[in-house]
């Protein structure tokens, strides 16, 4: 089995968690003909506090809708988590690192209140 050829639809897998911490907001750009073009969405970096503190980032191809602004989240003094909908992801070997990584992409992004088991 080749492992570009793997489908992700379980964040709960991804995270070992029902709920990951936000760490950043960062904008999402179109690409056309590996040029840059206008921000299309939003990359949603998170911490999997409960699998060994691994940085996931999530794309969210969308401008409205967003639960919580950058500014928001950098003057927050308590931990932001969220969960996502219509999770999906998948391998690529990256030519930058040698290695395979993992993209991640969701339809909605929702703040929740962090549970024991975070």
């Amino acid at each position: 089995m080749r492992l570009n050829k793997v489908s992700i639809t379980d964040a709960e897998g991804v995270f070992n968690a029902k709920q990951v911490r936000l760490i950043d907001i960062t904008p999402l750009y179109g690409y056309e003909n590996n040029v840059k073009t206008s921000q299309i969405g939003y990359n949603f970096i998170c911490l999997a506090e409960a699998n060994g503190f691994e940085k996931v980032t999530v794309k969210l191809e969308s401008l409205s809708n967003l639960p919580i602004t950058p500014e928001q989240l950098t003057s927050s003094k308590e931990p932001i988590y969220v969960s996502f909908s219509d999770f999906s992801g998948r391998f690529y070997f990256s030519d930058r690192t040698k290695s395979w990584e993992l993209t991640c992409k969701a339809s909605r992004v929702q703040i929740i209140k962090p549970t024991q088991n975070a």
